[in-house]
């Protein structure tokens, strides 16, 4: 009995362990002089978003910091007989390890060298084909306000047809066989294989993470470790934002009314006869507040990160006509509105160097909203929050994290 408890431990451990190797990334690297030989028994420091960690060279020279949230770190390497040297802006991405080689060279230690900047090194141990959006990226381009919007910035994905915007198609998938997961936890539909909750009828409804949350998005097309399965197509990491030694937040807003866009292409713009209607416009807007830092009087063991992003939708609709039924008037367009009150918060408790202890939860409860009786120009409001059982429509997910 005691040999099976340990094996079924050592299993759910194995299974913990990939999933967390998968929202964290490493760096590691040679210390070596300007000969090229190795540098035993150099320090090396590590600074980055939570504070310090410190190691030591083996007899190759080599070094390793692993289990690291995304984001950018410093490293300094020392030794007796030359001078230190410091290279800045190391960008850790999740589900790598990034190859930095430290060269020293002779001198007082006392003295530093600083690198201001390292190339991206390779995983030569890594087998699958993947694309890491982080919100470096997607803040300096013009992308959807929605996380499913940076899918399409990864080579391999493409619209997936009658599944949505939401649920591309991954490496000649269908828009249903990806696997979605948000910090190491499945937030795929089980009934549909869509992302967040997934309807026969509407399609995608809820991804349950705000833009502002997201850390970032890597997208795997094929190779993929073991531990992904139920998919055929791909598979998409969502990796949320974490609290770091330093206070930071920022408020920001996005608008983009109907009459900046143009009209939308439908079927009936090819001469097809169109039963159910079409969408001519669709308007958005939405503001978002973040804060991260420490948690005061907690020596650098706590910190904190939350985020609220609400969003207002309008679909501007036009009403098939009813054809075959004579004397009765043609319906105005239509106007939906929709409002989302999307949000987030995370905790991460650090005990020691090799220890942290995270909780996150985020949400998007969404639901149609009633405005005046007539709605838009010309246009006349469905209602649809109301206590009428056939006419309201409310959706959203929730997920906690507790790793």
């Amino acid at each position: 009995m005691r040999k099976l408890l340990v094996g079924l431990l050592v299993l759910l451990s194995a299974g913990l362990f990939a999933q967390e190797s998968a929202v964290k990334g490493n760096v590691g690297g040679i210390v070596a002089d300007t000969t090229g030989a190795v540098v035993p028994k150099a320090k090396v420091t590590l600074t980055g978003p939570t504070g310090n960690r410190t190691t030591m060279t083996d007899s190759q020279g080599r070094f390793m910091f692993d289990l690291l949230v995304p984001g950018f770190y410093a490293l300094k390497a020392e030794q007796t007989g030359f001078k230190a040297v410091e290279v800045k802006q190391v960008e850790v991405l999740a589900d790598r390890t990034l190859t930095v080689p430290i060269t020293l060279q002779p001198g007082a230690i006392t003295e530093t060298v600083e690198v201001s900047a390292t190339s991206a090194g390779v995983d030569s141990a890594a087998t699958k084909l993947e694309t890491n959006l982080n919100d470096t990226f997607y803040s300096q381009m013009p992308v959807a306000r929605n996380v499913t919007g940076l899918f399409y910035a990864a080579a391999g994905v493409n619209e997936g047809g009658g599944t949505g915007s939401a649920n591309p198609s991954i490496a000649g998938g269908s828009g249903l066989e990806n696997q979605y997961m948000a910090d190491g936890v499945n937030i795929t539909d089980g009934a549909f294989g869509g992302i967040g909750v997934f309807s026969r009828n509407y399609g995608a409804l809820a991804t349950g993470i705000n833009l502002s949350f997201v850390k970032e998005v890597d997208v795997k097309t094929g190779g993929y470790e073991p531990q992904y399965g139920k998919t055929t197509g791909g598979v998409v990491q969502i990796i949320t934002k974490s609290g770091t030694d330093q206070f930071h937040g920022g408020i920001s807003a996005f608008f983009g009314p109907q009459q900046f866009e143009v009209q939308h292409l439908n079927p009936d713009s090819s001469g097809r006869l169109n039963q159910e209607g079409v969408a001519l416009h669709q308007g958005e807007w939405d503001v978002a507040a973040e804060l991260g830092g420490p948690v005061p009087r907690t020596r650098g063991h706590l910190f904190f990160f939350g985020s609220f992003n609400p969003s207002w939708n309008r679909i501007y609709d036009q009403f098939a006509p009813l054809h075959g039924v004579s004397g009765f008037p043609a319906l105005p367009n239509a106007t939906i509105p929709q409002i989302s009150y999307d949000y987030a918060a995370k905790l991460t408790y650090k005990l020691n160097d090799k220890h942290v202890i995270e909780t996150s939860l985020f949400g998007d409860p969404t639901r149609e909203t009633s405005n005046s009786p007539n709605g838009g120009p010309g246009g006349l409001t469905l209602t649809s929050f109301s206590n009428s059982t056939f006419s309201k429509i409310a959706n959203g997910t929730r997920n906690w994290v507790l790793r």
